[in-house]
C-alpha cells in the first residue's frame, strides 16, 4: 500500500495518466475516415508522446533492477521515433517485413552516428576571445 501511495505522488503517473486518458478520449470520439487531417495528425503526436513516456517509465523499471543507461534520452528518442515510425506505417498499411529487417540497422546505424557527433561537438570547445 505505501508503495502505491508514493507512485500516485510522482510526477511522472500523473502524465502517463493524463496522456492516457486523453489518447482515449481523443481515438474514442474520432472516426479517421470522416475527420480532419489535422485531427489525425493532433493524435498521432498525442500518441508519440504517450509512447515516449511509457518507455521512460520502461526504462526507470529497468533501472531498479541494475540496468542504467548513460545516454537515456537518446536511447529514449530513438526508440520512440522507431516505434512511431513503424506505427504510422502499419496505419497506412504500407509494413512489410522487408521494411522491419531495413529499419533495425538503419536505427542502429542512426543512434551510433548521432551519438559520435554529439561527442565530436562537446571535444571541441570555441577558443575565447582574447584581446
Amino acid at each position: 500500500m505505501r508503495s502505491l501511495t508514493k507512485l500516485i505522488r510522482r510526477l511522472h503517473f500523473w502524465r502517463v495518466s493524463g496522456l492516457l486518458a486523453a489518447d482515449i478520449l481523443l481515438f474514442c470520439t474520432t472516426d479517421p475516415r470522416n475527420t480532419l487531417s489535422f485531427m489525425l495528425i493532433v493524435g498521432f503526436l498525442l500518441l508519440s508522446a504517450t509512447i515516449y513516456y511509457l518507455l521512460d517509465g520502461l526504462l526507470s523499471m529497468l533501472r531498479l533492477y541494475g540496468l542504467a543507461l548513460r545516454n537515456r534520452k537518446r536511447v529514449l528518442r530513438t526508440a520512440t521515433m522507431v516505434v512511431c515510425g513503424v506505427l504510422a506505417l502499419q496505419s497506412m498499411g504500407q509494413l512489410s517485413l522487408r521494411d522491419l529487417l531495413i529499419l533495425a540497422p538503419l536505427t542502429f546505424l542512426a543512434y551510433f552516428y548521432l551519438a559520435y557527433s554529439k561527442d565530436s561537438r562537446q571535444g571541441t570547445a570555441p577558443a575565447p576571445d582574447t584581446p
